[in-house]
């Protein structure tokens, strides 16, 4: 899954997951890292990081950085 943020950038997701139970379709993302810590990233990544965090907050979809496949 892609997102557009402007016509310059895109950002990529690592892990989406739909679950359906009840008519009800529950989503959630991960993003996966080396590192939690931002500054460890490109300034770029990191941003890109960040806008898709407050991308699927606003819409009420769970997301996280991880750094394992074990919390995906």
């Amino acid at each position: 899954m892609k997102i557009q943020f402007d016509s310059k950038q895109q950002y990529q997701l690592d892990a989406v997951s739909a679950v359906v139970d009840n008519d009800q379709t529950l989503y959630r993302v991960r993003e996966t890292k080396s590192t939690y810590d931002f500054l460890k990233l490109r300034t770029s990544e990191a941003d890109k990081v960040k806008c898709g965090q407050k991308h699927f907050e606003a819409i009420g979809v769970p997301f996280a950085v991880v750094v394992s496949a074990d919390e995906v």
